[in-house]
């Protein structure tokens, strides 16, 4: 118990993010609107989430069970389970990742909480600033010279977003279709050489390549962040 009181705080919402702490200042309360959960509409929900969650799981038990007429073609992509003997689909190498290094990202998530409010603590740094430094470090540790491809869609969404801020219809448009595209360009030219781009690159292509040499497949989550980010800014 001592152990769950002394982490509990690292991984609260407040903990992870102290901009979202309430404000202290006395004042009006702003209006809120009425509580959804006994409306009809979650009540449908409600319905729906009780027949589609247990049709979900039996649908994976029917698919892996060894009664499968079509369980010999897809044996070799199943691994062994963790779950009452049972073998699970680890082919996905985002899941694989994150499942074959559950304590490991875990961990890290704890490190880095605990790290950032020392820093904080001790130092000047502002918690933006911790957060700029700390995820470059993560992101070249994690991609390597790719950080660069990463960084470079990102710049341009930024740009795009900036840049017609002023034609939020526009550049809603021009967001999602560039967004979209880079899945397609992620998938046929991640490892395309930076020395064909111009022979000044040509280091680049033999730099560390990160402990995720398939930054693509992670980019997914990025991109998600960013369009995020980019339609709230509009």
């Amino acid at each position: 118990m001592l152990l769950v009181s002394l982490l509990a705080p690292l991984v609260t919402s407040e903990g992870l993010d102290s901009r979202i702490k309430p404000s202290s200042k006395k004042g009006a309360s702003p209006p809120t609107k009425p509580s959804l959960w006994k409306t009809t509409e979650f009540k449908f929900y409600y319905l729906v989430f009780l027949v589609a969650v247990p049709l979900m799981f039996r649908a994976g038990l029917q698919a892996s069970s060894l009664d499968n007429p079509n369980y010999t073609r897809y044996e070799r992509l199943l691994s062994q389970g963790w779950l009452f003997g049972r073998k699970v689909d680890n082919s996905d190498s985002q899941y694989r990742f994150f499942r074959d290094n559950f304590v490991l990202l875990s961990a890290l998530m704890i490190a880095h909480t605990s790290i950032k409010r020392i820093v904080i603590y001790s130092t000047n740094i502002s918690k933006l600033r911790f957060d700029l430094i700390f995820g470059l470090i993560f992101l070249v540790a994690a991609h390597g010279v790719n950080s660069i491809r990463i960084l470079g869609h990102m710049l341009i969404l930024y740009t795009i977003s900036h840049s017609l801020k002023n034609h939020r219809k526009i550049a809603t448009i021009i967001i999602w279709a560039y967004g979209i595209s880079t899945l397609f360009i992620n998938d046929n030219f991640r490892s395309y050489p930076f020395g064909s781009v111009c022979s000044l690159l040509s280091p680049l292509d033999n730099w560390y390549r990160g402990i995720i040499p398939r930054w693509d497949v992670f980019f997914n989550f990025t991109l998600l962040r960013v369009l995020s980010y980019n339609l709230d800014f509009l």
